[in-house]
């Protein structure tokens, strides 16, 4: 992973292999950030998507194993605790032009991963909602 920040704005370009949830949340972490806003582009070599059944309270996941480019990933992260959260979704888009999209609980990337994060000097908190089952914001 390499990174430049521009005032608020931090430019990180993940490298070949790396484990983007992972990889993010420990830089977050090392440079502070409580509150932000993530957009990303790029392709991923591996990905697991999750949608919410709000009825179960659970997320059923699907496991992408194959190349695919990131038509589009967004996202913000706030704490939860004193680790930070990241909640993206992202459609990716396979060879043969089909896409999938959903909350991106983990992937790994295949060329790039090229992400934009906008700062905030502002700690937002996450907190589990009984009745969602989820960490909401506490705004």
């Amino acid at each position: 992973m390499k990174f430049q920040q521009f005032g608020n704005t931090y430019v990180v370009r993940l490298e070949r292999g790396e484990r983007v949830i992972e990889t993010l949340t420990l830089f977050l972490k090392e440079e502070g950030i409580t509150f932000s806003t993530l957009i990303a582009t790029g392709a991923l070599s591996a990905a697991t998507l999750g949608y919410y059944d709000l009825q179960k309270k659970e997320y059923i996941y699907l496991a992408i194993d194959e190349d695919v480019e990131v038509a589009s990933m967004t996202g913000n992260t706030a704490m939860r605790g004193q680790a930070p959260l990241i909640h993206a979704h992202a459609v990716l888009s396979k060879r043969d032009f089909q896409t999938v999209g959903g909350h991106v609980h983990e992937a790994t990337v295949a060329a790039t991963l090229e992400v934009v994060f906008r700062a905030e000097e502002a700690r937002v908190d996450r907190a589990l909602d009984a009745d969602i089952g989820l960490p909401l914001m506490q705004l």
